[in-house]
């Protein structure tokens, strides 16, 4: 029987547990946020495949067989590595890229963290498929940000509109959100940018996997920092399952 787990570098990927979970709510899944060292996406490739490495390790001692890399900038670090675990690994970027050639788009823009725009692979999947006008945004900050979403919501509308006005200038209709955290504002991308199409990764990831043969039970949360912040984006995201959360988890 299979054991899943979801892992992001802080609460992002609870937008793939979110989508998950509407398929079936009955399944059991282990997440793993790495909130203390949140973003990611600006470590070096070597820095971000070793605390992958500690977190699978992590979760392979509790049994989990199957991993949902729900972090862009995980698996941006993993692909064309050769990088393998013992846990079966499903990135969250060929979904995003299946959909944009389902949907023949030859112009569109992504926003993502500096690391996933400097791997190149979305860029060269995108051109690979005809996606040939394509708008790379790099945040340093945003993933951050949204991890203290009420105390930042100024800061992060300005950002937004800063890449609304670049969108507009190149007349781009199409946005893929490149990192997960980001989809926990698509309210804001929505009203900000309401004339354009949004492509949500995390749907897609969730879609994508076949989740037949895994064990049913609750939902448990592990995390290298506070539980706070989950509690507050469970509510925020409706995730309504039975809950169980080990923060301050050393890797």
């Amino acid at each position: 029987m299979k054991k899943l787990a979801v892992i992001d570098s802080g609460i992002g990927g609870l937008s793939v547990v979110r989508e998950l979970l509407k398929l079936n709510n009955e399944i059991e899944i282990n997440y793993f946020g790495d909130n203390i060292r949140v973003p990611y996406g600006n470590m070096s490739r070597d820095e971000i495949l070793s605390c992958m490495e500690h977190i699978l390790d992590f979760l392979y001692e509790k049994g989990v067989t199957d991993c949902l890399v729900a972090c862009n900038t995980m698996s941006s670090a993993i692909l064309n590595t050769g990088y393998t675990h013992k846990i079966k690994l499903y990135n969250i970027v060929t979904p995003t890229i299946d959909e944009v050639n389902r949907l023949a788009l030859n112009k569109a823009a992504i926003l993502a963290t500096k690391f996933t725009i400097a791997s190149k692979e979305y860029y060269n999947r995108l051109k690979a498929i005809g996606t040939d006008d394509l708008l790379e945004m790099a945040s340093a900050s945003l993933a951050a940000l949204i991890e203290d979403f009420d105390e930042n919501r100024d800061i992060i509308e300005e950002e937004v509109l800063d890449y609304k006005r670049r969108i507009d200038d190149g007349g781009y209709k199409t946005l893929i959100l490149g990192c997960t955290h980001y989809e926990f504002i698509d309210a804001i991308f929505k009203e900000l940018m309401p004339e354009v199409d949004f492509i949500m990764p995390a749907k897609l990831l969730a879609h994508s996997f076949d989740a037949s043969g895994l064990k049913k039970g609750d939902f448990n949360i592990y995390t290298t920092k506070g539980k706070d912040i989950y509690i507050h984006s469970l509510r925020t995201l409706d995730i309504d399952k039975k809950l169980n959360i080990e923060d301050y988890i050393e890797i």
